[in-house]
């Protein structure tokens, strides 16, 4: 029983962190709504692939789990900006499916990064350090995506 509550509270840890730290991610990269631009878009992706590392890392049980919610929290993020509060933006039928489809890649294969890297007892630290990057590259995200 005890086991049960362990794995259903990693699970829901994996979940949480996964869409806050994604959903951060997304708001601080942001996109020109007027010209439907994606400036610095590759290092929204590396700092999404660091955080599915070291989150894949910190909560082995639930990796999967972890790269699912940081895939989706862009699309969620996305559908609340756009669809919602600016329902009258004429390409988000458009970006919806872009956003949810480039949001992906990146998630899963950090998970997987840090899965394979499991077997090699690499530092604990190492994926805290991960994380750290990733936090910084988001809050550094909106100077470096200026063209």
């Amino acid at each position: 029983m005890l086991k049960d509550g362990r794995h259903f509270s990693a699970r829901l840890l994996a979940l949480l962190a996964g869409l806050l730290v994604g959903g951060f991610l997304f708001h601080r990269f942001g996109f020109d709504h007027d010209n439907a631009l994606l400036h610095g878009w590759q290092w929204y992706q590396s700092a999404v692939l660091l955080a599915a590392f070291a989150l894949a890392a910190l909560i082995p049980k639930a990796s999967l789990i972890t790269s699912l919610a940081l895939a989706i929290a862009p699309t969620l993020l996305f559908c609340y900006e756009i669809v919602y509060l600016h329902p009258a933006e004429s390409m988000w039928p458009v970006m919806l499916p872009m956003v949810f489809l480039f949001s992906f890649p990146a998630p899963i294969i950090g998970s997987t990064i840090a899965t394979l890297l499991k077997r090699t007892r690499f530092p604990r630290a190492l994926s805290s350090i991960a994380l750290a990057s990733a936090l910084i590259l988001g809050f550094l995200l909106p100077l470096l995506r200026k063209p």
